[in-house]
């Protein structure tokens, strides 16, 4: 009787190792992608995203992850961490989604990349991290984890002409980034349709906004800023805001000058709202050597003056 229990005993113990084999070599083969993130949603603070976890194996195990934990490396500095608001469970051949949450470490991510490529670079942001599964058997938890590393790089193609301040501010692109984005795609069309057959170089968007939201009408004193998008390629580009006036010739308010457009450009100009007798409103004017695009005389697309 006592040889079956030790034998019992040990077989148990055999069935137990074998087992949590089985449950490491799963876990060590989970597959980790990020879902849609997307850091210039970040302008405002933080952020909500989700982690794909795949479980790629046929054996009959579950796997149950505690934690997602990850940092955002913007230049080789931490701009914020991740971190998993709760766990989730993943069958044989299955699929997941783990809720992450953001939290910027100082100001906000697309502030930080904006300030990064208004100094000419072309950087890309690194999330790098780990998912922690403790090894179960039969449901109870051992003191035993399996460390999954995870590493993500996001290219971040959008350039600042160099020479532009880099102290964009923060509602400008909280307000700005998902507009900028859809203009950038609106644009890439225009290129690569070449309407008009103009031999167009370069195509030109501007997005307005008064006190950090976007408008098409300002009241004096108002700060406005220009968000003007370039796409295509060019060289030698010089980026005019200008007054609309009645009966005078246009004044310059701000010029910006762009020595190369290689894809696309974000040009960011701030000046304040004023208003008058002679005064229309403002829009914008881009030159290069192969072209020029002044802003139609109509309002909207130029930023009108409610008269005082």
């Amino acid at each position: 009787m006592s040889k079956l229990i030790v034998v019992l005993v040990l077989l148990g113990l055999l069935a137990t190792i074998v087992y949590a084999g089985m449950v490491y070599t799963v876990a060590k083969s989970l597959e980790v992608r990020m879902a849609g993130f997307d850091p210039f949603s970040l302008a405002s603070g933080a952020l909500d995203v989700q982690v794909e976890i795949s479980n790629p194996s046929s054996l009959p195990v579950v796997i149950c992850i505690d934690s997602f934990r990850a940092k955002v490396l913007l230049a080789g500095e931490t701009i914020a961490r991740m971190a998993s608001v709760e766990g989730v469970c993943i069958g044989p051949s299955d699929t997941e989604i783990m809720e992450v949450r953001v939290e910027p470490v100082a100001g906000g991510i697309a502030e930080s990349i904006m300030s990064v490529l208004a100094k000419g670079e072309k950087p890309e942001l690194v999330i790098r991290g780990y998912v922690e599964a403790p090894v179960t058997i039969f449901g109870l938890k051992l003191p035993v984890k399996v460390t999954i590393p995870f590493e993500k790089r996001i290219p971040i193609t959008a350039t600042i002409p160099a020479g532009q301040e880099s102290g964009v501010p923060s509602d400008v692109i909280s307000e700005a980034a998902s507009k900028v984005k859809e203009v950038i795609r609106e644009l890439e069309k225009i290129i690569a349709s070449n309407q008009g057959g103009n031999n167009l170089t370069l195509a030109v968007k501007v997005v307005w906004l008064c006190n950090g939201s976007e408008c098409t009408t300002a009241k004096p004193g108002d700060r406005v800023d220009a968000v003007i998008v370039l796409v295509g390629s060019a060289r030698d580009v010089v980026v005019r805001v200008k007054q609309d006036r009645r009966l005078l010739p246009d004044k310059v308010v701000a010029e910006k000058r762009v020595p190369t457009v290689n894809g696309s450009a974000i040009v960011h100009v701030t000046f304040t709202a004023e208003d008058g007798v002679t005064v229309r409103g403002y829009f914008v004017e881009v030159e290069w050597p192969e072209g020029k695009y002044v802003m139609p005389d109509s309002y909207p697309p130029r930023l009108a003056v409610k008269q005082g």
